[in-house]
């Protein structure tokens, strides 16, 4: 009976020593830890056993022979592995697509760096705000294009960095130099774009997602029709952007007398709103 309570007498005292007793000098720590080997050493055992049961694992082996799969194992890795599958699969597609897209841009995409937009044209103006944290040197004015076309040009960057604002060729204050142009067949089954002989034009943004444009009322009506497309002009926006879309003529409004001047309504090449990444000409 009295050994029955002297381990557990051994613990409460030293539990009780540890908050109340003073730091001891070596000589009477190594009288006092030799009066606590009784405890201590089965308590190490225990641990040990315990560990050793706990961490150890049994491998498992899943391709010898020796060791088959049960059918339930077998279908549970199949539909891990059919899983995995079915979304490398639909990634490959979307590289697919935006390879394709990006081919549509020509020599310019090697001078372009993409960019993450962060919020879409508000009420009052037609700017994106987009990420330049990965872009190597963002300056005002860069063009900011899109596999389908002229987007616009950054006229504002944070002064702390991070961000930059792109003003959408849809813009009231944006100004354009473009073409006039048609897609017609090539004679190897193809498509090219074929400048129509009207002088280059100035394009200006009227804030509605379209933009609105000016031209002799004669030379419209004589060449140009709804569904011509709008390009980018060489004089005015270099050799990298020569011939990038712009958009297309959705409507046509005469002047009533051919001395005037026509008004065009033009539909940019895609809507800015849904735009997740643009591509920055940084080069």
């Amino acid at each position: 009976m009295k050994s029955s309570f002297f381990y557990p007498a051994l613990l409460v005292l030293a539990a009780l020593s540890a908050f109340t007793l003073p730091p001891a000098r070596s000589g009477v720590r190594d009288q006092i830890s030799l009066a606590f080997v009784p405890v201590a050493a089965p308590a190490r055992a225990v641990g040990k056993w315990v560990r050793d049961r706990l961490a150890h694992e049994t491998p498992v082996d899943s391709l010898s022979p020796d060791a088959p799969r049960t059918s339930d194992q077998l279908r549970k890795q199949n539909t891990v592995l059919l899983t995995q599958l079915a979304r490398l699969e639909a990634q490959l597609e979307d590289l697919k697509q935006l390879s394709a897209q990006y081919s549509r841009l020509g020599d310019l995409r090697k001078l372009v760096q993409p960019a993450s937009v962060i919020a879409g044209p508000r009420t009052n103006r037609q700017t994106l705000l987009i990420s330049t944290t990965d872009l190597t040197n963002t300056k005002l004015g860069m063009p900011v294009v899109h596999p389908d076309g002229y987007v616009g040009k950054i006229y504002s960057v944070a002064p702390l960095g991070g961000s930059a604002s792109v003003l959408l060729v849809t813009d009231p204050d944006s100004r354009v130099q473009a073409r006039l142009a048609r897609f017609t067949a090539r004679e190897d089954g193809g498509v090219r774009t074929e400048l129509l002989p009207v002088d280059p034009v100035v394009v200006i943004g009227n804030g509605n997602n379209m933009l609105a444009q000016m031209l002799p009322g004669r030379a419209v009506q004589s060449v140009a029709r709804v569904n011509d497309i709008v390009v980018l002009d060489d004089t005015a926006s270099g050799a990298a952007l020569r011939g990038l879309l712009v958009g297309k003529v959705t409507q046509i409004n005469l002047p009533p007398t051919p001395s005037g001047h026509a008004s065009l309504v033009i539909e940019p090449t895609s809507d800015f709103r849904t735009l997740s990444e643009v591509l920055v000409v940084t080069k």
